[in-house]
């Protein structure tokens, strides 16, 4: 499990290490803001497809 504070933060540390990342964000129906999918590019061992945000929190947690 993630949550939105935690993934940004290993978003941050991914982007030290040179790791260009894309986020995709929808809208609920009570007007807040999720992140859909997260797309990782050039950090080795991980992306360049999108993940879910518990997918790529899993993997960014093992690579940084």
């Amino acid at each position: 499990m993630t949550d939105r504070k935690e993934l940004e933060r290993l978003i941050h540390r991914a982007t030290a290490y040179g790791a260009v990342v894309i986020v995709d964000e929808g809208q609920d129906r009570d007007g807040r803001f999720s992140i859909e999918t997260v797309r990782i590019v050039g950090l080795p061992g991980c992306g360049p497809f999108p993940m879910s945000a518990i997918g790529a929190a899993e993997r960014l947690r093992e690579l940084v």
